[in-house]
């Protein structure tokens, strides 16, 4: 990848508004009642919908179980339709 290549990429990810990024910004105590709420008003995966909480996950070969192969970043992060939540409690 390139100096030009990367840079383009680089202001696109910065560009994308991620929670992440505003909680660092955030006083650490505030940061953990944030955390706290969203964990006790929705699912984690409605929050963090990503390969690596999926269910079709493969952590060992880092792929999808589903299309054996390892899909593309964005995809990795953001998930995909066929997203299922790993550890998902019935009740």
């Amino acid at each position: 990848m390139g100096r030009e290549e990367f840079e383009k990429s680089w202001k696109r990810n910065e560009a994308r508004q991620v929670l992440t990024r505003s909680l660092a910004k955030m006083p650490h105590d505030l940061q953990k009642s944030l955390l706290v709420v969203l964990m006790n008003t929705g699912k984690r995966s409605e929050y963090f919908r990503t390969c690596v909480t999926c269910l079709h996950w493969n952590a060992e070969k880092e792929e999808c179980k589903l299309y054996n192969v390892r899909p593309p970043v964005a995809t990795i992060v953001d998930g995909c339709e066929k997203y299922e939540d790993f550890d998902e409690v019935p009740f």
